[in-house]
């Protein structure tokens, strides 16, 4: 690794001589983080992931994002062989561990209306001249991803919870979720995994990481992601104000039907919430993470709320 991170530095035109390398705790993905110290404490970050193609997104994205104005991390240096890249390091506080520690206190709130309004501007100015063509693996979130969503729900929870279902009426019901949800507006960029652990608190303001899995679709699918994430385990009501208070942002950029919004929006909790029950049971029930195991109990209490409110048509 050491001849990586050298070669990378080099490329960057920065100094060679670091003290120490931090190997940061790994997440859900197989990507592999290094924080690289220096005596002057200047710090830098590699990633190290062998699929080169993902990789390739993130540098496109990046590159892109950098144009917009967007608050993504600097990228320094790519490998040759683009299996690791040099970018700037954000530090450690993010938003998820901010409101897991201080709960929802007014500068939290505000943070998190910060980062519904930059969200607006990565689906509306972020998407404008993007090369979905360069999405991996595929451009749309359309019926081919929805699909495996809805089939990483199935074989990493239902089956392994051992939970009894008619199986042709629930692929009658995917099919169904999926008709609907494609009858929105698609054709906005779509972040993929827009979720508090992924918004780093950096020099005062929010700046947003793991955004390669984006790609052209709805826009009620990231505020879902956000303002819905299991474990920050926000209240009802303040993820209502939050939802009306970037409905408003939104408005100042597009025009939308707000109501026709909302009813959407309902639509897409669901393929969401079920995506990451898939997610938490294929990394807690067939890795044995227990983070992630400890996720699930919110979610349910996601779902269970959902059902009650009888918002689909």
């Amino acid at each position: 690794m050491d001849a990586t991170f050298r070669a990378l530095l080099i490329a960057a035109k920065l100094p060679q001589d670091y003290q120490t390398v931090e190997p940061l705790a790994p997440a859900g993905s197989d990507r592999r983080y290094y924080r690289l110290h220096f005596a002057d404490g200047q710090t830098y970050l590699v990633c190290m992931n062998s699929d080169w193609e993902e990789n390739q997104t993130y540098i496109d994205y990046t590159q892109h994002f950098i144009e917009k104005g967007l608050n993504v991390p600097q990228l320094y240096a790519v490998s040759d062989d683009k299996s690791a890249y040099l970018i700037e390091d954000l530090g450690s506080e993010t938003l998820f561990e901010k409101v897991s520690a201080e709960g929802v206190t007014p500068e939290v709130v505000e943070e998190y209306k910060k980062a519904l309004s930059h969200l607006v501007s990565f689906q509306l100015k972020g998407g404008e001249g993007l090369d979905y063509e360069k999405a991996y693996p595929i451009a749309d979130f359309g019926q081919t991803v929805m699909n495996w969503d809805l089939s990483y729900f199935k074989y990493y929870f239902q089956r392994l919870t051992s939970v009894t279902v008619n199986e042709f009426k629930l692929e009658q019901d995917f099919q169904r979720l999926i008709d609907y949800l494609l009858t929105a507006d698609c054709s906005h960029f779509l972040f993929r995994d827009f979720q508090a652990r992924n918004i780093h608190l950096y020099q005062d303001k929010p700046y947003f990481i793991d955004f390669q899995g984006g790609k052209r679709g709805a826009l009620q699918y990231d505020v879902v992601s956000l303002l819905y994430q299991a474990k920050a385990n926000l209240p009802q009501e303040l993820r209502e104000e939050l939802t009306t208070y970037y409905l408003t942002e939104l408005s100042k950029e597009k025009s939308i039907d707000e109501q026709v919004w909302m009813e959407y929006f309902y639509g897409y909790m669901l393929i969401r919430f079920l995506q990451t029950l898939g997610s938490y049971g294929y990394r807690g029930f067939y890795k044995r993470k227990s983070h992630f195991l400890a996720s699930i109990p919110y979610q349910l209490k996601n779902i269970q709320w959902w059902l009650s409110e009888k918002r689909l048509p």
